[in-house]
């Protein structure tokens, strides 16, 4: 079971969130690295089934963090491999 982390009245699965926040947390350029991004990956890939609140919080991460461009690329080519973009 997911525990949440509620942002702007929307609730989001706060292990993923935690991960991006540490991924930009210190850096002086504030963007997600491809290791980070492995990182996030992490805890997208949890449990036996991947749910819409995890979907919900990828969005939401694509959209608020700034990822570089190899870290987006692969993110998305891993989510993709396994059935999830």
């Amino acid at each position: 079971m997911a525990t949440y982390k509620e942002i702007d009245g929307a609730n989001y699965d706060a292990g993923i969130i935690a991960a991006a926040e540490a991924s930009v947390a210190g850096a002086k350029d504030h963007f997600v690295s491809a290791a980070d991004a492995q990182e996030i990956l992490k805890n997208v890939l949890t449990g036996d089934e991947y749910v819409a609140l995890q979907q919900k919080t990828i969005d939401h991460i694509l959209a608020n963090f700034r990822f570089t461009d190899k870290a987006k690329r692969e993110f998305l080519a891993a989510l993709k491999a396994k059935g999830l973009a």
